[in-house]
C-alpha cells in the first residue's frame, strides 16, 4: 500500500519530483510477477479454448467504464477546479 501512496503523491503533488523506494519496488514486483505468469502460463495450457463472447464484451465494457471514470475524475475535474480558481483570482484583482 505504501507503493500506491507514493505513486499517488508523485502523480498529484507538483512539489514531489521523484518516486519513492516503495513505488519502484512495487513496480518491479509487478513486472516480475507478470513475467512469471506469462512464462509458466504458456506451459500450463490451462486455457485451450477462447473466452466466450459475452465474457469478452463484459470485461471490455468494465475496462472502458473504468477508463472513462479515471479520465473524468483525475483529469477533467481537477482541470475545472483549476480554471475556477484562476477565474476567481482574476476577478479579485480587477
Amino acid at each position: 500500500m505504501m507503493a500506491v501512496r507514493e505513486f499517488y503523491e508523485y502523480a498529484t503533488n507538483k512539489a514531489v519530483k521523484r518516486l519513492g523506494h516503495h513505488a519502484w519496488l512495487g513496480g518491479m514486483i509487478l513486472t516480475i510477477e507478470v513475467m512469471i505468469w506469462v512464462k509458466f502460463g504458456r506451459e500450463a495450457k490451462e486455457f485451450t479454448q477462447p473466452f466466450p463472447t459475452w465474457v469478452l464484451i463484459f470485461w471490455t465494457v468494465v475496462v472502458l467504464a473504468f477508463a472513462a471514470w479515471f479520465f473524468f475524475h483525475f483529469y477533467l475535474v481537477p482541470l475545472r477546479l483549476h480554471k475556477g480558481k484562476s477565474r476567481t483570482r482574476a476577478s479579485k484583482r480587477s
